[in-house]
């Protein structure tokens, strides 16, 4: 998505256009979204092959998305704790938002 991209930018791995355009799709696409859940890695990384587990990396890629949060005024709901209550607590937020929706 945007923030990768934005990292990408930063590390010259693609040019300013392909950023461009994916700050393009972002916009359009963020609108469409009521609730957005931004869930802090809490864990240590495992190595899986794919991604990087670069501390490093995993530092730079939240700061990202903490600056563009914070710059577009996004509005998030952070979700911690252990992988159950992460589940349990974005589950019940859903289901909250769909009594008000029928109401």
């Amino acid at each position: 998505g945007y923030v990768y991209s934005i990292y990408l930018f930063e590390t010259g791995n693609i040019k300013r256009q392909t950023l461009n355009y994916a700050r393009d799709v972002f916009n359009k696409l963020i609108k469409k979204y009521d609730t957005l859940f931004y869930i802090a890695p809490e864990f240590e990384l495992e190595e899986d092959g794919v991604r990087s587990v670069g501390i490093h990396f995993r530092n730079r890629i939240v700061s990202l998305f903490d600056s563009v949060i914070a710059e577009e005024n996004i509005n998030v709901v952070k979700i911690g704790g252990s992988v159950r209550e992460r589940v349990e607590k974005v589950v019940k937020i859903i289901n909250n938002l769909e009594e008000v929706a029928f109401l």
